[in-house]
């Protein structure tokens, strides 16, 4: 088996009537991280406003369907909106060279 790196992306749109305050960041909240970043910062967003935000991660070796969940958070530690996951589906590898 071996582990693949991906980019996980996914777009924000703040929805809310006021802008968020400064130095919010999406962090690693349950489940498998799939890398040492444990959170990164999100540019700040104004209501109807939305941005792309990136984490480079190493899909796992094991076979089966892995997840983790990441929340929205403030500089206060306080979280925020609902969470987003990173699904990683794992298929067994064969090796068609030993037969």
């Amino acid at each position: 088996m071996f582990a693949i790196d991906v980019t996980w992306s996914r777009c924000i749109y703040f929805a809310g009537d006021e802008s968020w305050p400064f130095g919010c960041s999406l962090r690693f909240v349950s489940g498998e991280q799939f890398g040492p970043h444990g959170s990164v910062s999100v540019d700040l967003l104004k209501p109807g406003e939305m941005t792309d935000v990136s984490i480079e991660m190493t899909s796992p070796y094991e076979t089966g369907i892995h997840q983790g969940q990441w929340r929205m958070c403030t500089a206060a530690g306080l979280y925020f909106g609902g969470k987003l996951s990173s699904n990683h589906s794992v298929a067994a590898y064969m090796n068609y060279a030993e037969f």
